[in-house]
């Protein structure tokens, strides 16, 4: 893990130009992601395309400005270059090529391995100097080798200062030279944890001057896996976390490149050398379980309606970048699994225990919720640990009573700060009192199946599954509060510099969070919706009770007339058209702009994402 801590520079404004400056401000919620193509045949061999495609088993550490992230010498349809691919982001979502760490195989590794590839780097900085660590080995075997080389900037170049551990067939050790990892421990002293298959993980001390390990061995064994799963389990991610003062293991269990059922287990204590245990109590090195039954599920194969799934996750890294944790893995395209790709996820806590967010980081960040979020029909998935298939979703109806799937049902839902939510299923004589618990954290985020933004939860029942959950729609609740984001442009609707007075524009601009985005909407008797903006207490009117196209919408006293009602039409994708009963025509953003400031008109409903809403429940 990598932890950079940077305390913000505070400044302090008088609240007079507060409010005239915070149309400026803006969260930050889910955006768009870059359209990054799958399966790019065409740029199969144009390195300086390949972005997030082509990335195995990743390794990022932030400097400055820049994240950046190094990753085995992987290429599909051809003869991957030796070297560690390094790539480079200002934000976690964006990613470019940066090129090699080095020219080839470093001469120890070749020397001892044979082979031309080099497999899951590891970077970490040590006073003022970078450690690259990598490895090479004979695939099947303990032939195995772990080097490093060092450097004043992540950028490099490089030195390669040679061996830190090696291994093979027939030696007195039984660990595997492979898959090093770096962390600091509570005094801040660096460890090394590794291993792949055969003996299982281990962890020993290094020499923060050298980088080179303070006594030559294999250390201490914290993780193994029976030989009834040919010992599966690999790619050790170690962190620590302040708040618990826990360690916390990662590994990845079964095969990344064959039968693609990788996934993702964690296991935790109070010592760095362990023992490790999951969320049941369970020692991470139990080789008398069923193998399914030890180490906690964080992620697995799985697939959300509406788009292809995602097979093999794995071989993390935990990234700390001041209070956000972040799990950076790689995935594999279920229509041709040859193809390996980068996700970031946003991780969180929940009871003492890491749970990842079920779709990919687009910049959103953690804000308090309130509970109107909930009501709606979600997809669910259940991470089972005894199956490392693809698991798809199912669906869930969460009603705004409070209850789950009809109001008759015994099965029920609880909204409590901050942002959790517990799901009650009702099982008598299965469930710990009668019922499975599913305590989860629900947040924003981009929606990847739908391309949209959504609402999403993940967490644990008490018997350590992982559940996670994702928003399908949002219902319209007579009363709520929303925000109303336009489909086109990815802005919310807002009433012009926060202006309460009667003839305010109405426009888009950036989602900021504030009143004078937010719109409680009211069900009339005859069926209609007025939307009040909670800013200026003032509701959405069409100027004058114009009908042709183009008539502009703005904030005016509520008066009942028909220039201030609205139909409020669900569409297919779950997005909502809003159509004016006075004119019949629909709110709509003018000609299909996405600048902050663009005016909101009334125009004949033709489809277009100009034409398109999310409601954002408050």
């Amino acid at each position: 893990m990598k932890q950079f801590v940077k305390k913000p520079a505070l400044l302090f404004f008088p609240l007079l130009a507060f409010m005239l400056l915070f149309q400026a401000v803006a969260m930050a919620v889910p955006a768009p992601p870059p359209s990054y193509p799958m399966y790019d045949t065409a740029n199969i061999n144009n390195e300086t395309k390949w972005n997030i495609m082509n990335v195995h088993d990743p390794e990022v550490i932030k400097d400055g400005g820049f994240y950046w992230m190094y990753s085995t010498d992987y290429k599909v349809g051809g003869t991957a270059t030796p070297g560690i691919q390094v790539r480079r982001s200002t934000d976690l979502v964006n990613w470019s090529w940066y090129g090699y760490a080095f020219s080839g195989m470093p001469a120890g590794a070749k020397s001892w391995t044979g082979v031309d590839v080099i497999w899951a780097p590891e970077i970490v900085k040590m006073g003022s100097t970078y450690y690259l660590y990598y490895c090479a080995s004979q695939f099947g075997t303990r032939t195995s080798y772990i080097g490093v080389a060092t450097s004043s900037s992540p950028a490099g170049p490089w030195s390669d200062k040679g061996e830190v551990f090696k291994t093979k067939d027939g030696d007195s050790y039984q660990a595997n030279a492979i898959d090093p990892n770096i962390i600091f421990d509570a005094s801040g002293n660096p460890w090394m944890s590794y291993g792949s298959f055969f003996g299982g993980i281990y962890v020993n001390r290094i020499d923060a001057a050298t980088g080179k390990l303070v006594t030559y061995g294999q250390g201490t064994l914290i993780a193994k896996r029976a030989s009834s799963v040919n010992g599966g389990v690999e790619g050790p991610n170690l962190v620590y976390n302040t708040s618990d003062q826990k360690y916390y293991l990662f590994t990845s269990y079964d095969s990344c490149c064959s039968a693609f059922d990788y996934n993702v287990r964690v296991g935790r204590s109070s010592s760095i050398t362990g023992p490790y245990v999951d969320f049941n109590g369970n020692a991470l090195t139990n080789t008398t379980l069923a193998p399914s039954e030890v180490g906690t599920k964080v992620l697995g194969s799985y697939g959300f309606s509406g788009a292809d799934g995602w097979y093999g996750p794995g071989h993390n890294t935990i990234l700390q970048d001041g209070t956000n944790w972040y799990m950076i893995h790689h995935a594999r395209g279920e229509a041709d699994k040859n193809w390996t790709y980068l996700h970031v996820r946003k991780m969180m806590w929940v009871n003492g225990w890491p749970v990842v967010s079920p779709e990919r980081y687009t910049g959103e960040t953690e804000t308090t919720l309130s509970a109107n979020v909930v009501a709606g029909n979600w997809e669910s998935i259940v991470l089972d640990r005894g199956n490392n298939g693809k698991i798809t979703s199912t669906s869930v109806a969460l009603l705004a009573s409070g209850k789950i799937g009809s109001e008759s049902s015994s099965n029920f839902w609880e909204f409590t700060a901050p942002n959790t939510l517990k799901l009650n299923w009702y099982a008598p004589g299965q469930a710990p009192g009668d019922y499975w618990i599913d305590t989860v954290k629900v947040m924003e985020s981009w929606d990847w199946e739908k391309n949209r933004r959504t609402y999403v939860y993940s967490g644990y029942n008490q018997s350590g599954t992982a559940i996670w959950g994702k928003k399908m729609n949002e219902p319209v609740i007579s009363g709520a509060t929303y925000k109303l984001i336009n489909v086109g442009s990815n802005k919310a609707l807002d009433v012009a510099n926060g202006g309460t007075a009667n003839g305010t524009n109405v426009q888009i601009w950036e989602d900021n969070g504030f009143n004078p985005q937010k719109w409680t909407i009211t069900k009339n008797s005859d069926g209609t919706y007025k939307l009040l903006n909670v800013g200026s207490n003032k509701v959405l009117d069409v100027a004058n009770g114009g009908t042709a196209d183009g008539t502009n919408v703005q904030i005016w006293d509520s008066n009942g007339l028909s220039a201030q009602k609205w139909n409020i039409n669900l569409n297919t994708d779950g997005t909502y058209t809003l159509v004016n009963t006075g004119s019949g025509k629909a709110l709509d953003v003018a000609n299909g702009g996405t600048a902050n400031g663009t005016n909101v008109q009334i125009w004949t409903g033709n489809g277009f994402a100009s034409q398109k809403w999310q409601l954002i429940a408050q």
